[in-house]
This record gives structure tokens, sequence and C-alpha cells, in this order.
């Protein structure tokens, strides 16, 4: 029995059925600029950004205790073979209403199909 391509035909039929709650997104990933000796300064600091369609989800009211997890923050799904880098803090996510949504925790889970990603608004 192979679980990995179990799980992948699972994740992949659940986001078939959702693509009614998907939503256009853009993943953004912070690059910090690399030291040139030759020039003795910095590269500029810049952002390599991917399209995804993620699900986004609440937390369960009990799970917000407004330090770890913030009333407002969202769980956001994200397909793994939708990324080809692994989400960090200090990413965001913009999604097709112009929110930005800082990355603040991931977890891949053990099918490797899906990032979770805990988003929270970055009010300006």
């Amino acid at each position: 029995m192979n679980i990995p391509a179990i799980a992948k035909s699972a994740v992949a039929t659940a986001f078939r059925v959702a693509d009614s709650i998907l939503k256009d997104c853009v993943y953004h990933r912070f690059v910090a600029g690399t030291y040139d000796p030759a020039l003795g300064a910095n590269s500029a600091d810049s952002t390599s950004t991917t399209s995804i369609r993620p699900i986004f989800g609440v937390y369960n009211q009990r799970l917000i205790d407004n330090q770890r997890i913030r009333s407002g923050d969202k769980r956001i799904i994200i397909k793994g073979d939708e990324l080809s880098v692994n989400p960090k803090p200090d990413d965001y996510i913009i999604d097709a209403a112009g929110v930005r949504w800082d990355v603040i925790e991931v977890d891949f889970d053990v099918t490797q199909c899906v990032w979770i990603v805990q988003g929270r608004a970055n009010q300006p």
C-alpha cells in the first residue's frame, strides 16, 4: 500500500471539491540581500512570488489565547506541490482582496501533501 500516493490523491480530490472556496493569492518569499566583497556592500533585499490557491480556515475558539494564536488569525492550507520553497516566518501572502497575511508559524502535514500556515492580517 502506497500511503503517500493515496494521501496525495486525497488532497488533490479535496482541493477539487473545495474549488469554490479556494482563494487566488500570491505567496511572497523575502530574500535578504547578500554581501558582495567586490562591491563592499550588500545587494538589495528582494521578494520572490508564487501564485497559490489555498483554503482559508478559522481556528477553534478554544485555541485562541491572544498570544500565540490571536483572534482573526487564519489557518491557511496550501497544497505542497504549489510551492517550490518551504514557507517560513518573514514570508507573507496577499489575498485577492489585497489583504496581507504574515506567516507566523508553519507545519507540513504528516503526509507531506499540504502546508498548514498560521496567517495574521498585517494591519497598517
